[in-house]
């Protein structure tokens, strides 16, 4: 496939119980890379998309006051529209994901595993409002 997203990759979250808190571990990545073990803010547009590497994706990077599951599916249709060039992301989404990462750490408390925290019936409506939008041809 050509495109932006050529040679994507799809992150796979890997929650690791350490006493009382949940930490998010990616030991497959170097730690110079992706490091928020101890992160109290995730920066990810619409928790899928990291700023600084276009072509990594995560799905179920969350944890929702609800069920993951059709959070996950709709996160996995998304990008899935997106590689075939149904949608696009907005022209800002770098920037839109870092005030949506400031703006998630104040709505929930500062510790890292509430980094990946999402209200779950605001969070599914921004994801198909994503889905909606349309590639101008």
């Amino acid at each position: 496939m050509n495109g932006p997203f050529h040679g994507w990759l799809i992150g796979i979250l890997r929650c690791h119980h350490c006493g009382d808190r949940l930490q998010n571990q990616f030991s497959f990545f170097d730690t110079d890379f992706i490091h928020w073990e101890e992160a109290n803010q995730v920066s990810l547009y619409l928790r899928i998309f990291h700023p600084d590497h276009p072509s990594l994706f995560f799905i179920g990077l969350i944890q929702p006051q609800g069920c993951i599951w059709t959070l996950a599916e709709v996160q996995s249709k998304l990008i899935g529209q997106l590689l075939t060039q149904k949608i696009q992301l907005p022209s800002n989404w770098r920037e839109l994901a870092i005030i949506e990462g400031t703006h998630r750490a104040r709505q929930f408390i500062a510790r890292p595993r509430h980094s990946i925290e999402v209200h779950y019936q605001p969070y599914l409506k921004q994801l198909h409002q994503m889905l909606e939008r349309k590639t101008a041809r």
